[in-house]
This record gives C-alpha cells, structure tokens and sequence, in this order.
C-alpha cells in the first residue's frame, strides 16, 4: 500500500467543495438521456477498450460475442435551465475506434490538460454535474483501461486480458479474472477474485479501504 498525503488531502478537499456547492441547489434542473453504441472487434484477444469517465460507473463483462457494446445512462443536474443547457452543449461523450482498439472519453471543460489554473476557473464558473453510468458487455478476452473519480464504481466479470483500472471515490471489484495489471483506488475497497494467478507482476492498491485478493487457479 502506498500513501502520498499530500495530493490525496488536496483532492479530496476538491471534491468536496463541489459536493457542497451542488447540494445546495433546491431547484435543480434536471435531464436524462441513454446513449447505445456498438463496435464490432476481434474475439481474439486483441480488442482494447479504453473507457476514462469523471463522474459515475463502470460496469465491464465479459462475454462470448465479437462486439464491444455500451450502454451510457447520462444524467444532468444544473443550478439553472440555462445552466442545464449549458451542461448539454458542452458535456460530449467522444468515442474512437482504430482496428480493435475502442477509446471512450467524457470530455467537457472539467478535463484538465494544458492549463490548470485556467482549466481550475472555467471549471468552476460552470453549475452543473453531468454524471454517466456506463455497462459495456465486451469480448472475454479483451485489454482493458477503466478509469472514474466521482460518484461511482468499478466493476469487471469474466475478462481475461491485461488491466490498468482506476478509481478515486469509490470501490473496484473485479470477478473472475484472468491476466495482470494495475488496480488503484483511493476512498474505496479493493476486490479481486481470479480464474488463474497473474502471469506477471501485478498490484491492488488503496489508500481509505480493504484489499481483498483470492488467488485463482493455475492453469
């Protein structure tokens, strides 16, 4: 287990500040929207899905098809109707495909990349939250790269593949897994259940919960 203080009080006094501005809206205005998307990939084991969300869940499993499908319930709740308005115009769900490899990306003026102080003040001139719970059915064997931070869990059943999954305020458990990779969380427990022991180094990591790993079978 690895502890840096210093970031994590920095983050966690982020988000709480904009918990308790947005709880104070008595009026919110609200909407909501299911988005559906397909992609057809390899079965082999050479599809990649790389999904990286801010606010809300993941939920990936494994099946026996040759699609990645996604299933996004998306939710807008704004200070105002002009600030729900603008939540719809400038919250985007950006989704690639090159080959095998599916990118899926929750973009809006809250991502922060180039400058953060500017990114930190347009980010708070804006009164809304824009919220996605994503349920993807994906090949079994598939490489993965999940990522969220607010208001959300992760959970992944019956994959086999490389894994790089990420969460901030909130639990990742992982189900009859196969393969190796790097699982973190900071605020949230860490469950892990294998159909075979990892073949290469591996870490589970959380900082504020449990750590549960059930070593699986060798093959």
């Amino acid at each position: 287990m690895t502890m840096k203080s210093l970031p994590v009080l920095l983050l966690l006094g982020a988000v709480t500040l904009a918990h308790a501005r947005h709880d104070r809206w008595e009026d919110a205005a609200t909407a909501e929207e299911t988005i559906e998307k397909t992609f057809s990939v390899s079965p082999s084991g050479t599809a990649a899905l790389d999904l990286d969300n801010i606010w809300g869940s993941i939920e990936v499993v494994g099946t026996s098809g040759k699609e990645i499908r996604v299933t996004v319930a998306k939710t807008l709740r704004a200070e105002s109707p002009s600030e729900l308005a603008r939540a719809q115009s400038e919250v985007t769900l950006d989704t690639t495909q090159d080959g095998n490899a599916v990118r899926l990306y929750v973009n809006g003026p809250f991502r922060c990349e180039e400058d953060c102080d500017d990114c930190w003040h347009k980010r708070n001139s804006r009164h809304y939250v824009a919220k996605m719970d994503f349920k993807v059915r994906v090949p079994e064997r598939i490489a993965l790269r999940l990522k969220t931070v607010n208001e959300g869990t992760v959970s992944v059943d019956n994959v086999v593949g490389s894994y790089e999954v990420r969460n901030v305020n909130g639990e990742i458990t992982m189900r009859n897994v196969g393969g190796s990779g790097s699982v973190k969380t900071v605020n949230g427990d860490v469950t892990v259940s294998f159909r075979e022991n990892p073949r290469e180094a591996s870490d589970f990591t959380t900082v504020n919960g449990t750590n549960l790993r059930q070593p699986g079978r060798s093959s």
